[in-house]
């Protein structure tokens, strides 16, 4: 199945589970009985995958089989399987199933009222679509280092690390003139701080599912960019990064 096959059958099962649930309509039996019919066979697809790319296929479409089930626990989780497995295909197909695996879980989590942890995949998928006024081919980045440290730290040093990231973002928005636009890079700031923030205090209740590294992922990220366009290339962050 081609990735654009892919996209569409998942942009219609998305579009499904928005109507059934802004209307609370729910499936008959015998549409009920149809979607465990294709989980059966989404299972014997990703059992018998004869690649990893196929296997990730077949968890996305479980997922969203899940998705219109309403049982968004499973859904994340296989969302959650492909995101933690694509690192293992060419690059050049990484950037499709993470962008789709990050999808499911923001609305897996939404729906299970984990906000906090779904507004971080948000923010994740923002950062995913590459804006149109930076040139990646002609510019290119370096990867973004992986955050160090321990696998689980007080909400309090999270907090610190993410004080720390805001604030060593001000001086690269101290180099753009314009007032306005230094303000929007301003609230952008605020807002990542404040997300990562929510997300550090959430982690003292349980640090497997509020990883204070993924709490201080998108502010990482922002950061990184910001400093490598200055240094590299003397270009001042943008709102559109």
């Amino acid at each position: 199945m081609s990735k654009r096959l892919i996209a569409f059958k998942r942009l219609t099962c998305l579009l499904v589970v928005f109507l059934s649930l802004s209307t609370s309509k729910m499936f008959s039996d015998s549409y009920q009985s149809k979607i465990d019919e294709y989980i059966e066979k989404e299972n014997s697809i990703i059992i018998n995958a004869n690649s990893l790319e196929d296997r990730l296929i077949g968890y996305l479409s479980r997922g969203d089989s899940y998705l219109i089930q309403g049982d968004f626990e499973k859904a994340f989780q296989d969302y959650h399987s492909v995101y933690n497995l694509k690192d293992h295909l060419p690059s050049e197909d990484q950037d499709f199933f993470s962008f789709w695996a990050l999808i499911g879980e923001a609305i897996s989590l939404s729906n299970q009222e984990e906000y906090a942890l779904a507004d971080i995949r948000i923010v994740e998928i923002e950062h995913s679509i590459q804006p149109l006024s930076w040139n990646y081919n002609s510019f290119p980045i370096p990867p973004v280092p992986p955050i160090l440290g321990p696998d689980t730290v007080s909400p309090e040093w999270c907090e610190k690390c993410a004080q720390g990231l805001a604030t060593s973002m001000t001086k690269y928005i101290n180099l753009v003139q314009n007032e306005n636009t230094r303000q929007r890079l301003l609230d952008i700031v605020r807002y990542l701080y404040t997300q990562a923030e929510n997300c550090c205090k959430m982690s003292g209740f349980d640090p497997v599912r509020y990883n204070w590294k993924d709490c201080l992922g998108p502010l990482n990220q922002k950061r990184w960019l910001w400093k490598q366009k200055w240094e590299l290339y003397k270009i001042p962050p943008d709102p559109s990064d």
